[in-house]
């Protein structure tokens, strides 16, 4: 079943931590991107489908930002889109708690500048050669406005990234875009493989054209901390799942702390660490991180 970028709300149940109810969330219905957090504990004793039933856990509610397939070894078999809850609930007794999450859901569609509506309106665009000046125009935007950039991705524009490199990605077909109204939300570009990421401790060895490889993703910079980079990265991860790859790699600067963040939040796993030289900050180190599709 083919799903398509949305906002999906949903509460689900869990006697387990927080980090396994979002392995569970991720094993269970494909979500590929989405923030989780814990609405409230519950405790029943009760009649559940004829047997008396008495436990406890949690109550977790979750915004999905993007949805693959369902994974094979799940035991659903469809995703359903509903305006309201469906009458033929597993656990009928848990009605108030769903309720609370639709309380939620529509609590986070009326505030102002809610990202997942945002993130819906996205078009995810492949970059041609006629898009390199603006391209080009939005990198350095993004170097020049954006927040501790000397501290986190320490880019400079003219060693990395350059005119030459951006150029040569394009060229390639590599630079995706997401854009809204004419405007550019983020940039990154996917290439496969290449000769620095061989001999690294991957879970797998892959062929060079097995892997997508993610290089220069950036947001705008009055678009950043709103949930865009979770937003792009989920779709160059289904991307990459139609184009049949068999995992996705990225590196980033030790020092990169909110990217190592989002990629662990993603699902991606630290796989290595590697000393590299790059113009901008000379010899350094940079982690290399895995998503296995």
């Amino acid at each position: 079943m083919r799903v398509s970028h949305g906002q999906i709300f949903f509460a689900g149940i869990t006697t387990m931590p927080a980090i396994y109810g979002m392995l569970i969330v991720r094993k269970k219905t494909g979500a590929v991107a989405f923030d989780m957090e814990p609405l409230c504990d519950y405790f029943i004793d009760g009649e559940l489908g004829g047997y008396h039933y008495k436990g406890n856990g949690q109550v977790y509610f979750a915004v999905v930002h993007t949805l693959g397939e369902i994974p094979p070894d799940s035991e659903m078999r469809k995703i359903g889109l509903f305006e309201s809850l469906p009458d033929a609930l597993t656990y009928p007794i848990l009605r108030d708690y769903f309720e609370i999450a639709v309380q939620k859901k529509q609590f986070l569609h009326d505030s102002p500048g809610n990202i997942t509506k945002e993130a819906v309106d996205m078009k995810l665009v492949q970059a041609t050669k006629q898009d390199f000046q603006r391209i080009t125009r939005f990198y350095r935007d993004v170097i020049a406005r954006t927040e501790h950039m000397d501290t986190y991705s320490r880019w400079i524009y003219g060693q990395h990234p350059t005119d030459e490199m951006i150029r040569r990605y394009i060229q390639a077909n590599a630079i995706y875009y997401c854009e809204k109204d004419g405007s550019i939300l983020s940039a990154v570009a996917v290439t496969q493989q290449g000769e620095e990421y061989h001999g690294a401790e991957w879970s797998a060895s892959l062929e060079d054209d097995e892997v997508s490889v993610v290089h220069i993703l950036c947001v705008a910079p009055e678009w950043q901390g709103k949930g865009i980079a979770r937003d792009t990265m989920g779709r160059i991860i289904e991307l990459s799942r139609e184009m049949g790859k068999r995992a996705v790699w990225l590196d980033a600067l030790a020092c990169n702390t909110p990217a190592h963040r989002l990629y662990a939040s993603l699902g991606f796993q630290k796989r290595d660490q590697r000393r590299w030289y790059a113009d901008n900050v000379g010899w350094t180190d940079f982690f290399l991180y895995e998503f296995i599709l």
